[in-house]
């Protein structure tokens, strides 16, 4: 269940918000002057967006490596 809290009650409250996302598997968005800051996420979920990242990544580079060969392919 995502929780929402202001940057001051982050400040004041980190070591059970930190807590709270280890313990639950759950996010935290940080809110500064009513808008969204940082997100606060489990180290298992940012690993896995990191790992996602990654493959994406190589994904795009295995494209503009072979570009001209699924071209011509293409034809």
């Amino acid at each position: 269940m995502p929780m929402t809290v202001t940057a001051s009650e982050a400040r004041a409250q980190f070591p059970a918000i930190a807590k709270a996302v280890h313990e639950n598997n759950m996010e935290v968005t940080v809110v500064k002057g009513s808008k969204p800051y940082v997100k606060i996420v489990p180290i298992e979920k940012h690993e896995a967006i990191d790992a996602q990242a990654a493959y994406l990544a190589a994904d795009e580079e295995f494209e503009q490596e072979y570009h001209d060969l699924f071209e011509a392919l293409a034809r």
